[in-house]
């Protein structure tokens, strides 16, 4: 594969778009994945890059095919800017069968300049319907909202039960425990 792979390894963030753009395929893989949503992916969707990614919980709803039998997987958004997102945007491929499903997917994207034009359109429309700053801000303003006009007593009252305390209790206990006045504590 020597003259048609590349692997230049770490590359400087102001070099990345011109590695993007010279990329027809873009493979995000990382195991074991710390269940966020990973930048590189988001850089590929941006570039409107067809994907090979690990079907991981962060992108379960991002519309996907599966190289099993090319069927579509993930629950799309409704819509974005550019109309519908509905569309496969890259492959997915299962993570404990990475060494039977990666290859074929690979070898699929290689020789279908179609499928690559048709997931790499679709990768940018759903990066522009979720994943572009605005969006992202926007949807952190909503739940900020939504949780500043929650009733405070609602809120806690649906935490986790080793969520709803303050620490106030145990911090008189251990005062109580060490013969110490809890009330100078609460005063200052």
């Amino acid at each position: 594969l020597g003259g048609q792979v590349a692997l230049p390894g770490p590359v400087a963030l102001d070099a990345l778009p011109a590695y993007l753009a010279a990329a027809d395929v873009c493979i995000c893989l990382r195991w074991p994945a710390p269940r966020e949503t990973r930048a590189a992916w988001l850089r590929c969707l941006a570039a409107g890059k067809p994907t090979v990614a690990g079907d991981l919980v962060m992108a379960a709803d991002a519309p996907a095919l599966d190289p099993r039998d090319w069927t579509a997987v993930g629950e799309p958004p409704a819509s974005g800017p550019d109309g519908p997102v509905a569309a496969p945007a890259g492959v997915r491929i299962d993570v404990l069968a990475e060494d039977r499903s990666l290859a074929p997917a690979v070898a699929r994207l290689v020789g279908d300049a179609a499928l690559r034009a048709e997931l790499g359109a679709a990768a940018r429309r759903l990066w522009r319907a979720r994943f572009t700053i605005e969006r992202l801000a926007d949807g952190y303003a909503r739940v900020i909202d939504r949780a500043r006009l929650a009733p405070f007593d609602d809120r806690r009252r649906r935490l986790p039960a080793h969520l709803r305390s303050d620490g106030t209790e145990s911090l008189q206990a251990t005062l109580a425990a060490l013969g110490l006045p809890a009330q100078d504590v609460f005063e200052s």
